[in-house]
């Protein structure tokens, strides 16, 4: 059986989450990760909601290079490399 200690002290076995390898606070973590996806949403269907079908183009070419530099700086912003001991 676990002990209660550790199951009331479960907040001290976390870490904090790392971006680009600082120490950040989850609460503004999670919203910056959701205004800057959001605003890509947004642009999305504010750019599309009045076309018909045939006509949808979620992002012009720039707007699709952007997009993907955005994911790729996120890729790079949570990647935390391996330590290897020597």
């Amino acid at each position: 059986m676990l002990p209660l200690s550790l199951i009331f002290d479960w907040q001290s076995r976390f870490t904090a989450p790392r971006f680009l390898s600082l120490p950040v606070s989850p609460i503004l973590l999670n919203f910056g990760l959701y205004a800057t996806l959001g605003l890509w949403m947004y642009r999305m269907l504010v750019k599309n909601i009045k076309h018909s079908i045939e006509d949808i183009r979620l992002l012009s070419r720039w707007e699709a290079l952007g997009f993907a530099v955005y994911c790729d700086f996120l890729f790079w912003a949570f990647w935390s490399p391996p330590t290897i001991a020597l």
